[in-house]
């Protein structure tokens, strides 16, 4: 008999997940394993806003193996937990973010690309049989054997009950604790689109697999009993199978099943497609909060060079418009849009991004819409995403980024810092406050300067946090993306402004993981940096009101 335990911390602590994976991993060994009888799944630590290292160490304590998933957001905390094992532990990781730094500390490694279950069904089996063979093992990191994989075959939330219940009440009973309580859910595995920067769940450029509508529909009414349970959706295209997803989503709508978090997924479908399915998860009552849509960037050449098929521009604002003017009680119903778009992908250049305002005014601003009314985006209050190198990515290659002249630079992501306190109002515990996670985001190729990289960061930056308060009365679609021009030309022209951009320079040219977010350099701290900015406007503000002015006349 062995013990075997699994380390995937949430990435929001906050927000109580019961954990899938392990579901899968022991409901898949279990009918697919030699040696099941063999087996004591210890269950995983649940509530992450409540325990320390010494409590994830003592969870896991006694295990033969410990099985760790490493994700941008949570593998320096494996790493602590790890470090601190008995050192007869054997420790085995998977999941995307694989840094060479990292694999060294390992005993075994799957692929960043492989279906986890199969990977611990053979390395079990092997390892009670005492036979390991890297090898021999599919999905070992570097093999290229492989074999495919039965998706979807039960329902491990009702196999898993007692764990399920459990974890359950505690939440009921700690609800001051979290924000709410949710379940990674997918009922498609792989995505047959290869985007260079995504390594969506390690399933790009895959097959796609669909879960039996049997196994949905009893998982829909398993989990529609737990009131307060929201999924999170992992398709990576829902709406693909348009029949099919319909009937799921009647499923989730029967048994009071909802999506409680961004709705980010119809990734790469079709306009019409779109336009379909969110008319009937809107029409259902099936989401809230946010719809997604993912634009990326402007530019067709970027969109080429990161294989990204999905809507253009004409595109995206033909379907805003269509679900402004079908839903027009988005705030009744408790949505809103947001347009992803991704700071400076390789291909776009300095005047995209100026152009890329005019798109934020566009999807936020619709004909007859008062915007105390209307909850859409704001030209002035939106930021792009940085691009973040992952390393399971085609951009991560050496090939790619000599291929597109790419450069980086070391920094530290939101995770940095941002979960000790509170996080919503929610206490958060410290475990998470005091990690840095870093990445390799983009300053440089073939299509932009590192000099145009930086006003481009710095204007995506600054006029979140300070434009709204004054520059948008300047504004309209027409003139948007000159007006945020010129704001930049009015900045440089004040002196202090030369000392903010100065060190914002250094932070991507030291290359040692300063944070982005943070600015811990020299005096500056915390979000101080942005504060100041806001300052230098306020006693600039009659002069940057005037040359505004004036610019807007001659336009």
């Amino acid at each position: 008999m062995i013990k075997v335990g699994y380390v995937n911390p949430t990435g929001i602590p906050s927000r109580a997940e019961f954990n899938y994976h392990w579901m899968l991993f022991k409901c898949f060994y279990e009918d697919y394993g030699k040696y099941p009888e063999k087996v004591t799944w210890v269950e995983p630590i649940f509530k992450w806003n409540e325990v320390t290292i010494q409590d994830c160490l003592d969870n896991v304590k006694g295990c033969s193996i410990v099985f760790f998933t490493n994700y941008v957001w949570n593998y320096k905390i494996n790493q602590r937990i790890r470090n601190g094992l008995d050192p007869d532990t054997i420790v085995v990781m998977g999941g995307p973010q694989q840094d060479p730094d990292i694999i060294k500390d390992y005993d075994y490694v799957a692929d960043p690309l492989a279906p986890g279950e199969i990977f611990v069904q053979y390395f079990l089996d092997m390892y009670l049989e005492d036979s390991v063979d890297k090898k021999k093992i599919p999905f070992y990191l570097g093999s290229s054997l492989k074999i495919p994989l039965p998706f979807g075959h039960t329902n491990v939330y009702r196999r898993c009950e007692d764990y399920f219940t459990k974890e359950y009440e505690h939440f009921i009973k700690n609800i001051d604790l979290y924000e709410r309580i949710t379940l990674i859910y997918e009922s498609t595995r792989g995505c047959p689109f290869k985007c260079s920067y995504c390594e969506w769940g390690g399933g790009t450029g895959t097959k796609v697999l669909k879960k039996p509508m049997n196994i949905i529909k009893d998982e829909m009414e398993f989990i529609g009993g737990f009131k307060g349970v929201h999924i999170d959706l992992c398709d990576a295209n829902t709406g693909m199978f348009k029949e099919r997803d319909r009937e799921m989503m009647m499923h989730m709508v029967n048994n009071g099943v909802q999506i409680g978090e961004n709705l980010s997924v119809l990734k790469t479908l079709k306009l019409e497609q779109k336009k379909e399915m969110l008319d009937f998860m809107i029409e259902h009552d099936i989401t809230r909060q946010v719809i997604s849509i993912s634009l990326q960037s402007i530019s067709e050449e970027a969109r080429r060079i990161a294989n990204r098929r999905d809507l253009n521009v004409e595109e995206t604002y033909e379907l805003v418009d269509h679900l402004t003017s079908k839903w027009n009680n988005f705030k009744e119903k408790e949505l809103w849009l947001d347009l992803e778009l991704i700071l400076a992908m390789p291909g776009s250049t300095l005047k995209d991004f100026y152009e890329e305002f005019k798109v934020y005014y566009r999807v936020g601003y619709n004909e007859g819409k008062d915007w105390e009314e209307w909850k859409g985006l704001d030209v002035w209050a939106d930021t792009r995403y940085p691009y973040m190198v992952l390393p399971a990515t085609e951009t991560a290659s050496k090939e790619y980024q000599e291929k597109y002249k790419i450069k980086t630079s070391k920094v530290l992501t939101q995770f940095d810092g941002n979960y000790s306190g509170k996080w919503d109002d929610v206490e958060v515990n410290p475990i998470y406050g005091d990690v840095s996670y870093e990445y390799d985001t983009i300053v440089e190729c073939f299509s932009y300067t590192f000099e145009e990289y930086l006003e481009m960061f710095i204007m995506n930056l600054f006029t979140p946090h300070v434009g709204l308060s004054f520059i948008k009365e300047y504004t309209n679609y027409e003139n948007v993306s000159e007006v945020a021009k010129e704001l930049w030309n009015i900045l440089n022209d004040i002196p202090m402004f030369f000392v903010y951009k100065e060190l914002i320079r250094n932070i991507f040219l030291d290359n040692n993981s300063h944070s982005i977010d943070k600015f811990e350099v020299g005096s500056f701290k915390g979000k101080d940096i942005v504060n100041e900015m806001k300052l230098l406007l306020d006693k600039n503000e009659e002069m940057v009101k005037e040359r505004l002015d004036e610019f807007c006349r001659n336009l």
